[in-house]
């Protein structure tokens, strides 16, 4: 065997990473699994894929990594190159992952109730929360290094007793979308930005449903044609509903909206989302 990733040793190792043990020749796929590639945590063994990829000739072991611990993976004689030679002696390393590093965002006021977040393929965070002090929905954004607060840009985006129940999605062009409740009107809100969403005249916002004590409980996403839909409560007739819309969705007229459920008392804590068919759940 020639190395490790990670190498023996290692911290800091993000949560999301694949154990990867590589050799200096072929081996035969037969001879590797979960027997032979092991990953454990404070002695107990954990749950894990073996696969091999036989381009870099490593072995590959997906497991569900948890912050701040420290593993212990085993590679076993049970492995066998394409020749039948087994690896000579079992090879163990130990490394630990990172651990949760907090940092306050914004503390402008009782600010962070109904806080929303997305990852777009940049890297880049963006997070939609709730101002209580001021009731307005605001939006924080940090493009790399996120636990330095200083790092972090947040603007309000929506003003008059607005904000809560927030649900934030990326579309595909990484434009923003932000279902929202108007606590004032008790209505259901939208706002949307294409770019530069750090001003908030970029920004855009109407009111998508205002028949009734609606918009509590929103969730959003954003299928793969770029299409909203959005899943809330009707709290005046205790109803699930859903509002959707394919094109200038910061136009109201541009939006749909229709009772999926009203059988009894239905409709809160919505979550939705979209499949690979554009299917709505």
């Amino acid at each position: 065997m020639e190395s490790t990733r990670p190498a023996s040793g290692a911290t800091g190792v993000e949560a999301g990473t694949t154990v990867q043990a590589y050799f200096n020749r072929a081996l035969n796929p037969a001879t590797v699994d979960v027997t032979t590639f092991t990953l454990s945590t404070g002695g107990t063994s954990l749950t894990s894929q073996v696969t091999y990829d036989a381009a870099s000739q490593a072995t590959v072991l997906s497991g569900p990594l948890l912050p701040g611990r420290t593993y212990d993976a085993t590679v076993l004689t049970g492995i066998r190159d394409v020749g039948g030679t087994a690896l000579p002696a079992a090879h163990a390393w130990s490394f630990t992952t990172r651990t949760w590093q907090p940092v306050a965002v914004d503390q402008t006021g009782t600010v962070g109730r109904y806080s929303s977040l997305a990852v777009d393929a940049s890297g880049h965070v963006h997070v939609s929360y709730f101002d209580d002090t001021n009731g307005e929905l605001k939006y924080a954004t940090c493009a790399a290094s996120c636990t330095t607060a200083a790092n972090w840009q947040s603007i309000a985006v929506d003003q008059g007793g607005v904000g809560a129940y927030a649900s934030l999605a990326l579309d595909r062009s990484g434009g923003l979308h932000v279902s929202y409740s108007d606590v004032s009107l008790n209505d259901l809100k939208y706002a949307t930005c294409a770019a530069s969403c750090t001003t908030a005249g970029n920004w855009a916002t109407v009111a998508v449903d205002q028949s009734g004590f609606v918009g509590d409980y929103t969730s959003l996403a954003v299928d793969g044609s770029g299409r909203v839909h959005v899943s809330y409560s009707d709290g005046t007739n205790v109803d699930l509903k859903y509002a959707t819309c394919a094109a200038s969705c910061a136009t109201a007229a541009n939006w749909q909206t229709v009772v999926v459920d009203q059988t009894g008392f239905v409709g809160a804590y919505t979550s939705l989302a979209v499949d690979g068919s554009g299917r709505v759940h």
